[in-house]
């Protein structure tokens, strides 16, 4: 049965397309700076657009790392939820002022005081956080989900790749080129393929000897 709402937004995506003009680099739409990269570092995610036949393909990629890494910090959250104080961060919030003119000044913005309460907490957090990583053998597979919007067909990919330079870039797009012609599936390009705590505890020892941050593995371009 067809449905007509995606219908519609397979219309909108392919005008879009039509009427806005981008600047395509090797036929794809990047946002990110790879200058830090070294030929070891691990990623996480990155995003690109790409065309296929007549609309874009916004892209939006993940490793299995990080998405085990977010079932390590909801499992935190869950055994410490009841354990989180009750705090208003800005009731007690120092505003910042600009002056307007000459006898004037309004607020711009506020600076949060440091809770002690809070940073207890963040610390119970993070120890609890080492505890999940440790006790709970969580399993990842790789996933594609596909959703129409009015101006493109977006695509989150979990698929185990390393994304360093705009060349690897290029290279996954056009795996996930092959997946939206239907080219290629998961299984065949990951066969049975999981992301495990053996892996994990791998790379975070990784992380931790080069001290790096899986949010801001990337630099804006």
């Amino acid at each position: 049965m067809i449905n007509k709402f995606i219908e519609q937004q397979k219309v909108r995506a392919r005008q879009y397309h039509r009427q806005k003009c981008d600047n395509f680099s090797d036929g794809i739409i990047s946002y990110h700076l790879y200058d830090q990269m070294k030929p070891d570092t691990l990623t996480f995610w990155d995003d690109a657009v790409f065309i296929v036949n007549d609309y874009r393909v916004s892209l939006s990629w993940t490793h299995p790392r990080l998405q085990y890494k977010e079932l390590i910090e909801e499992e935190a959250r869950n055994r410490t939820e009841n354990q989180r104080p009750d705090v208003d961060l800005f009731a007690n919030a120092i505003p910042n002022y600009k002056r307007v003119g000459r006898s004037r000044k309004k607020i711009v913005s506020s600076t949060c005081v440091s809770d002690d309460r809070m940073k207890a907490y963040y610390d119970l957090l993070r120890t609890t956080e080492n505890v999940v990583e440790r006790e709970v053998p969580f399993i990842v597979a790789p996933f594609m989900k596909i959703k129409w919007y009015d101006w493109a067909k977006g695509m989150e990919l979990c698929l185990p790749f390393e994304v360093r330079s705009v060349g690897d870039l290029k290279t996954l797009t056009e795996i996930a080129r092959s997946l939206v012609m239907r080219k290629a599936t998961l299984h065949e390009l990951c066969g049975a393929s999981v992301y495990t705590q053996t892996d994990w505890l791998r790379d975070s020892k990784i992380m931790q000897a080069d001290q790096q941050n899986p949010l801001f593995s990337h630099a804006v371009a």
